[in-house]
């Protein structure tokens, strides 16, 4: 069963990152059920269950006697956690990337505020760890540790704020961030400056000073911005 359950995900895998990416348009049929067993040698098991799980994300739909049929961008369950992965996976677009700014800047700021005012030891030390390790990161010129850490750096504020829906919108900053990293050069253009200001949203949390957590938040979000080609 556990075997079933990762070829059929690794199917649905390939799939929607054909999709998302492009290899498959809007409105293509995909190839009869027989090619693509036998291109991705998988039983017809496994295939139908990835394309009903990529259906119910709005990815496909199945017309019968004429086959699957890819379905445009509005009709994906952008907040799912699978479509934000894989999307953050692909080459970005930066239609999409723009898009996770602006919810980014909406929804960031106020976690913050929250997390200021809410945030225990440990979640402070959490967020601490996690501007720690961007440091050593940056320190070793580890860009694949900086970039983890940042990522945790952000969640670890969403779980400060003790409200389960901004938690659920980790995935969402997650694929933000590695888009992001994507898009521009492996150096960023002010990495010291970068540091100093999560720095300083720690510490506005640290001391309960919402208002500053807040308005720290936004010149990480501005700054971040203008590195990217949106």
């Amino acid at each position: 069963m556990l075997r079933s359950s990762r070829v059929h995900n690794s199917v649905m895998e390939i799939l929607a990152r054909r999709i998302i990416g492009g290899t498959y348009a809007e409105n293509e049929l995909l190839p009869t059920e027989g090619l693509l067993c036998a291109e991705l040698a998988v039983g017809r098991s496994s295939l139908r269950e990835a394309v009903r799980v990529l259906v119910d994300k709005g990815l496909l739909v199945v017309k019968p006697r004429i086959g699957t049929r890819v379905m445009g961008a509005e009709n994906w369950k952008q907040f799912d956690p699978d479509i934000i992965a894989w999307s953050a996976n692909v080459k970005p677009d930066p239609n999409f990337l723009r898009s996770l700014f602006e919810v980014r800047t909406i929804v960031e700021p106020a976690a913050a505020e929250l997390a200021a005012r809410r945030a225990s030891g440990s979640d402070i030390a959490n967020i601490e760890s996690g501007y720690n390790d961007m440091v050593a990161g940056w320190q070793a010129q580890d860009l694949t540790r900086l970039v983890e850490a940042d990522i945790r750096f952000h969640k670890a504020i969403l779980e400060s704020t003790k409200n389960p829906v901004l938690m659920e919108l980790g995935s969402l900053i997650e694929a933000a961030l590695r888009s992001a990293f994507k898009l521009t050069n492996e150096s960023s253009k002010a990495p010291v400056e970068a540091l100093e200001a999560h720095k300083a949203l720690l510490e506005a949390i640290r001391l309960r000073d919402e208002e500053v957590a807040r308005k720290n938040t936004l010149e990480i979000l501005k700054a971040a911005q203008l590195d990217l080609p949106i």
